[in-house]
């Protein structure tokens, strides 16, 4: 007699449940690829996505950046203290998440489905996540950040905004390195 032929005595009745024997498939005779793998790992890791962070995410593709690409990211509701006042995103060392304020008037409106908002949200993780693989590099990260801006036909004063941040952004870099 099988483990599946006789269903076990249930205290409160005496009446018998009917059980069907299930065959479960051999997994490990067709091992998943490790693409597939590392795959289901990833989405297992995720956090589940805002509706906001969801339609970033939708933007991506568009941006260049395909889905193995895409940097995890974590919204945050309260910002730290060593924060600059106009950071919307950071980035942690040793950590490849990318952290994006919630309390920002980007994020606001990319909440509220602003489609230059959204826009110019995915550009700031793309920045971040470039400072995540190529470290402090600015240049580098306004690049990526303007390159996404105009993948998603980002209007030019949104485009004009961010390269005057890099203008800024690079000079002081300048003065800091003349002696």
């Amino acid at each position: 007699m099988g483990i599946f032929d006789q269903p076990p005595p249930l205290p409160l009745s005496s009446t018998p449940i009917p059980v069907t024997p299930m065959t479960l498939p051999n997994v490990a005779a067709q091992p998943l690829a490790v693409d597939a793998q590392q795959q289901a790992i990833t989405t297992a890791l995720k956090p589940k996505l805002s509706d906001t962070m969801a339609t970033v995410y939708q933007l991506f593709p568009k941006a260049g950046i395909p889905e193995k690409d895409q940097p995890q990211v974590i919204e945050v509701a309260h910002r730290a203290p060593e924060l600059s006042a106009g950071a919307e995103a950071y980035h942690i060392a040793d950590d490849p998440r990318v952290y994006v304020l919630t309390d920002t008037v980007t994020y606001k409106n990319a909440k509220a489905r602003q489609p230059d908002a959204l826009k110019k949200l995915a550009s700031i993780i793309a920045h971040e996540d470039t400072h995540i693989s190529n470290g402090p590099d600015e240049a580098a990260a306004y690049a990526r950040q303007l390159d996404v801006l105009r993948r998603l036909n980002a209007s030019p004063q949104m485009i004009q905004g961010v390269e005057r941040a890099l203008d800024s952004v690079v000079k002081q870099q300048q003065k800091k390195k003349k002696p």
